[in-house]
């Protein structure tokens, strides 16, 4: 294990760093085949037909369409972080690494880390 793998604080502070301001805001693909897309929600279509209020209905992509995708509106989206997605929450990503951590003070005490280097008596969730 390289030193800086044995630094998660450091890992999860980068990380919340990019979820919240991201490199890069968006990104634009284009389809090399038709899809369907499934849709978890109703959404509303520019000529004002609403598709996928039966929550089984499909957006259809054809060949050659461009799609924008909004990495930064995905990284502050409620739906996907919770109600504190607009919150600088640097234990967010420690649930990725199995590890619960409820606030900087758990890091001072060195209950976590030994010298800067996480200790094995981290709690699990």
């Amino acid at each position: 294990m390289s030193a800086i793998e044995r630094l998660p604080y450091l890992d999860n502070v980068v990380r919340e760093s990019l979820r919240f301001c991201p490199a890069v805001h968006s990104t634009i693909r284009v389809a090399t085949k038709d899809e369907h897309i499934p849709l978890s929600h109703p959404i509303t279509l520019k000529n004002g037909q609403t598709i996928g209020t039966d929550l089984n209905g499909f957006f259809e992509i054809k060949k050659g369409s461009y799609i924008h995708i909004p990495i930064e509106g995905f990284s502050l989206n409620e739906d996907i972080w919770g109600p504190d997605a607009l919150e600088f929450k640097y234990v967010t990503f420690f649930r990725t690494l199995g590890l619960q951590l409820t606030s900087l003070q758990d890091l001072k005490g060195g209950k976590m880390f030994k010298n800067g280097v996480l200790q094995n008596q981290v709690s699990t969730i």
